[in-house]
């Protein structure tokens, strides 16, 4: 069984929970609840770890405790211990140009901005890693990336997120799966 990592990226300050930046964080807050795990604070690898099993594979889901555009520092230490490549993560990310309720999965792709992606890329020195980006933006918005990520899910937007976004994220996960 080949072990996969599953990344949330967000930012760690209570301040940012439900924001829009956290989405990937939240997913795995969900994803945690959903299998009924508990992380374990690991400081050599700045990262809250679990390990769990979906659908017969054994997966590392990783919060990393550092910030956004401090993300690859986290994701590095985690392959680097655990002896895997970059095609064995996938990171679970906000995306400002998606509009809500989209939810793709990508590969070998740049940044498109986010910083937390970028700092991935520059840490790993590859963009060949699987993400799974997160539409959080109004279809009315015409707000700039670097302050609508930073607003709060409204309370009806944080249960789409727990009963249509999340399980659909969590199917494309598992597909996922199968195919790597």
């Amino acid at each position: 069984m080949d072990l996969k990592i599953i990344a949330g990226l967000g930012n760690p300050l209570k301040g940012y929970k439900t924001s829009r930046h956290n989405v990937g964080s939240l997913f795995i807050d969900y994803l945690a609840f959903q299998k009924k795990i508990k992380f374990e604070k690991k400081e050599n690898l700045s990262s809250l770890i679990a390990k769990t099993e979906i659908n017969n594979h054994e997966v590392l889901i990783l919060k990393p405790l550092v910030f956004m555009n401090e993300s690859g520092i986290a994701i590095s230490k985690a392959l680097k211990f655990f002896k895997l490549k970059p095609v064995d993560l996938l990171v679970v990310q906000d995306d400002s140009d998606l509009i809500f309720k989209t939810v793709k999965l990508v590969r070998n792709r740049n940044s498109a901005g986010h910083h937390g992606i970028e700092s991935i890329i520059n840490s790993l020195k590859t963009k060949d890693f699987f993400r799974l980006r997160i539409g959080i933006r109004d279809k009315n918005s015409t707000a700039k990336a670097e302050k609508f990520v930073l607003s709060s899910f409204t309370k009806e937007e944080v249960e789409i997120l727990e009963k249509e976004i999340f399980p659909k994220a969590l199917e494309i996960i598992t597909n996922w799966l199968k195919t790597t």
